[in-house]
């Protein structure tokens, strides 16, 4: 949470690292299957790719189950988010080893 909230208090500077094109569509944004809700750290569009961008944020070095929620969270912003005129959504993964800012 601590590193989540050192990104959202500096999104400009967060967008221009990631190039042009984000726009802001929520943080812990709720999708929901039906049966469960998910809650994405935060999903972004890009305009020029016309899709949108699932970021999940970890505080940690990076393990090989992140990849697969983050798919996870891609297929259902595709199932349930996204019009039929979008791209696939995209995934990025941001980790860092953070002690000063993540509990342990």
């Amino acid at each position: 949470k601590g590193l989540e909230k050192i990104i959202y208090l500096q999104l400009n500077d967060f967008f221009s690292q990631l190039g042009s094109g984000f726009t802001w569509v929520g943080n812990q944004y709720k999708v929901s299957d039906g049966n469960n809700n998910y809650f994405i750290d935060m999903l972004l569009y890009n305009y020029k790719y016309n899709c949108f961008v699932v970021v999940e944020i970890k505080c940690r070095k990076l393990k090989k189950e992140d990849k697969g929620q983050v798919e996870f969270y891609m297929k259902l912003v595709d199932e349930y988010v996204k019009e039929p005129s979008n791209n696939p959504t995209i995934g990025i993964i941001i980790t860092k080893v953070c002690s000063k800012f993540c509990k342990k």
